[in-house]
This record gives C-alpha cells, structure tokens and sequence, in this order.
C-alpha cells in the first residue's frame, strides 16, 4: 500500500464548508488550551499523546491547533493517521476566530492557556 500524501492546508471557511458536510475536527492543541476554548463539535488528541490511527470512518478530518504551527510541522504523519482525507485548518483557532467563525470559551481562558504554554515551554528548554 502506498503512503498516504501529507495533510494540506485549508482555509477556516473551507473547514466550515466540510464540517457542513460531516468532516471530523481534532483539536491537537494539549488540554489546557482545549478547555479554554475549543471549535464545537471537535474531538481532543493531545499532540503530546496523539495514536498512530484515528478512526474517522473514511470521513474527511481537519487537523487544527492555536496558530497552525504544530499542525504543519506534522502534516506528513497526520496524513498518515486518517482513512480519510487529512487537511489542516490554515492559522488554527486563531484564524478561525479571526475570520469570525464560532468557538467555545473565552478570551481570559485563551489568555491564561497561552501563558501557561508559554511558562511549560520555557520550563522544558531549561530542563533541556
């Protein structure tokens, strides 16, 4: 069986689009940015604790995080994971919420999330 083509990039109103149309969104951002706001309807797959298959029942799925970053730096092993088509929601949330779409939660549990990434991130450089 040949490999699978990375994921690639679509736009947040595309993502709309095939969410309409019974797309499946996985939010790869960790727990704590989850809970402080998410897209609805999203299932939760930590980037940090992500399987090797998502089932997804052959359906399309749409791979996002805060800003994009995570998702294209693993666009190749998250084209791998799906039976379906892989895309990646271009800019993440944030894009999402730029372009006026729908989420869950708020700007103080977004605020809050970012530091403690940013805190967790330093914390993990220092510790090498």
């Amino acid at each position: 069986m040949a490999p699978r083509p990375p994921a690639r990039n679509v736009t947040p109103r595309q993502a709309a689009h095939y969410i309409k149309r019974g797309a499946v969104l996985v939010d790869i951002r960790e727990d704590y940015e989850h809970n402080a706001e998410r897209i609805d309807g999203d299932r939760l797959y930590p980037l940090s604790a992500l399987p090797a298959h998502i089932d997804s029942g052959g359906k399309t799925v749409i791979f996002y995080c805060q800003h994009g970053n995570r998702t294209d730096d693993e666009a190749e092993r998250l084209g791998q994971m799906v039976s379906g088509k892989a895309l990646l929601l271009q800019g993440g949330i944030e894009a999402w919420k730029a372009a006026g779409l729908p989420i869950i939660g708020d700007e103080k549990g977004a605020a809050g999330a970012l530091l403690l990434r940013k805190l967790l991130t330093a914390l993990n450089k220092a510790n090498g």
